[in-house]
Formats: structure tokens, C-alpha cells, sequence
């Protein structure tokens, strides 16, 4: 904690892209940070799922209307970076977005520190989701020659995982992984002890998309529909009902006979997707080997705080360390629809080892892997950046 009679330093959270009830950059950085320091968030106003609420008090919003799509993009970058640069009052800004984190590095007018927050491999899973696949080479090694140098520039590197981090820090040797792990402050609102499981053994997928593996899991569905499973899927739309592409997935859904085993759902705010999770009896993280290989979701930790066990892509590096390391679920290959037939099959037959797994995995966030934990070696490093006035601007 910082000493209280010393005046507050101000700290501004500057985003293009990230929406104000994002839960990596709100509820675990913007809402940690303000204990400590007066927070300005610069960004665009939308939001996913929560409207304004109470928390949202804890920070000075300079937040600004934008269109959706690549205009609305450009506009927000342009709109950022103005306010950010109209503003002298900013000690530290912490950057979660790379475009921004460029705009910081190389156009910045004003004097503070940067911290840099990397999210994902930018030049793979943001390029190949907005590139033509002939131009995707050229432009891949562009990117990430371009964020070496961003993060060799910054004050301080911070990424979600070993893997993320090791493709872009090349020279800056201040850098931290900050997982991202659930806070346990979050979850005290959410009275466990009142949720019972479903009655049907529910399996939670989480986003349906192509690249978060819905094919195959669709896939381990039908084959558990032939062999009499009793199973239940939950998936979440990115779409709101209404919406054309959430129609055109339910009609699919029937067209395969499969409505009855996938509960598909509209997004939901954090508390109410993790009660969702709770009363569920297993988690999936179901990414291919294109997504899989260098990820560590946030959805492995809110798995492992509700105390589910969990099957995980055997390809998925820092995601199986942990999993091997709590025992806390099954290793499969997630790019085989048998294969995590298989295992939803295993964990209906063995339900003491289901629950085992999962308690094994709660209590491994309770003592190590929550946010809580693993943030605080990042307050440590702001502390010194903003208060040690021996390190350069």
C-alpha cells in the first residue's frame, strides 16, 4: 500500500479498442489500481455486458463515443491519443492495446512512465482474424518486429503468459507475467454455498466460434447424443438474439438434433456467468492447436475458483503446466471430437475423481492462483516507477 499522507499520483488507463467492463483491464487492473492511485480511464464508450454500476465510481472516466468497424477504430486512436496529449496531469499510463501502445512510444507529447500489458500474440491471433492469408507472412513479421521495438522502448513489459511475452521482449529486461487469474475479491459477492449443480451434467464451453473450438465440441456432442450420454453444453453467443447469426447457429443446432444438448445463451456479466460455471460439473477449454499452443484464458482460472475439474487442449503449453502441476482435470487432444467424448464419458462414470479434480483446483486459487497473488509484484514495480524519481521519464 502506498502511505497515505502522500498525495495520490495519477494513473491513466489509454485504450483504442477495450471495453469499459473488460475484465482483465477493468475489474482486475483499473479497479486494483484505484486502490492506490487516482485512475483515469481514456477510451471509448461501450461495454459488453455490465451497464454503469457502483464500481465504476472508483475511476475518472474521459471516455468518447465511436461507430463500430475499422472507421470507428481509426477514429478512437485519434481521439485517445488527443485527450491523452491534452492532459498534464498523467504520471503512469498502463496500455493493453498494441496500436496505442505504438502511438504512446513514438508520438507521445508528454512526460510519464508506460507500462505495456500484452494480451495475446498479436501477430498471429489479431492478424489472421483481419489479413488476407497471401499477405499474412509479410505482414506478421512486420507487426511483431514493430511491438519489439514498442516493448524495448516502454518502461515496463507485462503479458498474460511466459509464451506471449517471449515473442516480443527481446530487449527490455524490465518485464513481469501477470497471469490472469481471478480475483477472490470478485467472487464475494457470489454466494456459493446456495448454488446447487444442474440436474443434467452440464459441460461449459464458453464463446461459440470456430477458433474456441465449437466445431469439434459440436462434434463430441453428436457422439455422446449416439451412445445415450446424458450431457448439456453451455455456450454463449457473441450475438444477441435478434441478431441473424444467432438464428442461423440455433437452426444448425436443430438441423444436427442437437438443441436439446446445447444451452446456448446470451452474454452475461461476470457474476452471472460465474454462477453459471458453479453449477456446472466440468470446463472446457476447447481451442485448437492455431489458438491453443500460446494461450492461458481467464476462463481456466474462473474453471479452477469454482471448483470444477477441467479438459484442456494437450498442446495448450503454460496451460497444461498448471493443470499437471494442481491435478485438477484431463489432458486431451482437443482437435479430436472422440477424444473429448471420451472424456465428458469419463467424468459422468467417476464423479468422486470429477470432484477431487476440482477441489484440487480450488484450492490452488485460493493459496496461489488468484489475482490477488499475482498482481502484486506489478504494484510493486508502479510504486517504483511513479515514486523513485532516479528512473528516467
Amino acid at each position: 500500500m502506498i502511505n497515505p499522507v502522500m498525495p495520490k499520483k495519477n494513473l491513466c488507463i489509454f485504450t483504442t479498442a477495450h471495453p469499459t467492463d473488460d475484465v482483465r483491464v477493468f475489474r482486475k487492473m483499473a479497479l486494483t489500481f484505484a486502490k492506490d492511485y487516482n485512475v483515469i480511464w481514456i477510451g471509448p464508450k461501450h461495454h459488453f455486458f455490465e451497464q454503469e454500476n457502483a464500481l465504476n465510481k472508483l475511476i475518472n472516466w474521459d471516455i468518447y463515443e465511436i461507430s463500430m468497424g475499422i472507421k470507428g477504430r481509426l477514429s478512437s486512436v485519434k481521439k485517445s491519443i488527443n485527450r491523452l496529449n491534452a492532459r498534464q496531469d498523467i504520471d503512469l499510463v498502463y496500455v493493453p492495446d498494441p496500436d496505442a501502445a505504438f502511438l504512446l512510444t513514438f508520438f507521445k507529447k508528454n512526460k510519464y512512465k508506460i507500462i505495456f500489458d500484452i494480451h495475446e500474440v498479436y501477430h498471429k491471433d489479431l492478424l489472421e482474424r483481419r489479413v488476407n492469408k497471401l499477405l499474412y507472412p509479410v505482414f506478421s513479421s512486420i507487426l511483431k518486429y514493430m511491438l519489439s521495438k514498442v516493448v524495448a522502448k516502454v518502461n515496463c513489459v507485462t503479458a498474460v503468459s511466459h509464451t506471449v511475452l517471449g515473442y516480443y521482449n527481446k530487449f527490455n529486461a524490465n518485464s513481469l507475467v501477470i497471469r490472469s487469474c481471478l480475483p477472490k475479491e470478485a467472487l464475494a459477492s457470489i454466494d456459493y454455498s446456495v448454488q446447487h449443480k444442474n440436474d443434467v451434467f452440464t459441460v461449459v464451453h464458453g464463446k461459440n466460434h470456430p477458433s474456441r473450438g465449437t466445431p469439434i465440441v459440436l462434434e463430441a456432442m453428436r457422439i455422446l447424443n449416439q451412445n445415450k450420454v446424458g450431457c448439456e453444453v453451455l455456450m454463449i453467443s457473441q450475438y444477441h438474439k435478434d441478431q441473424q447469426e444467432y438464428k442461423d447457429f440455433a437452426i444448425e443446432l436443430k438441423e444436427h438434433k442437437l438443441e436439446s444438448m446445447v444451452n446456448l445463451k446470451e452474454g452475461m456479466p461476470f457474476n452471472q456467468m460465474q454462477i453459471e460455471i458453479v453449477k456446472s460439473h466440468v470446463g472446457l477449454i476447447a481451442y485448437g492447436k492455431d489458438l491453443g499452443i500460446d494461450s492461458l484464458p481467464n476462463r481456466l482460472f474462473e474453471y479452477m475458483a469454482a471448483g470444477i475439474p477441467v479438459v484442456v487442449p494437450e498442446y495448450a503449453v503454460e496451460i497444461v503446466k498448471i493443470v499437471e502441476d494442481e491435478q485438477c482435470g484431463l489432458v486431451i487432444d482437443m482437435e479430436d471430437g472422440n477424444a473429448l467424448a471420451n472424456a465428458i464419458t469419463y467424468l459422468i462414470a467417476n464423479p468422486g475423481l470429477a470432484a477431487e479434480m476440482g477441489l484440487r483446483g480450488k484450492a490452488a486459487f485460493d493459496l496461489r492462483l488468484n489475482w490477488e497473488v499475482e498482481v502484486q509484484p506489478l504494484l510493486t514495480e508502479i510504486n517504483k516507477l511513479v515514486y523513485d524519481k532516479s528512473i528516467p521519464k
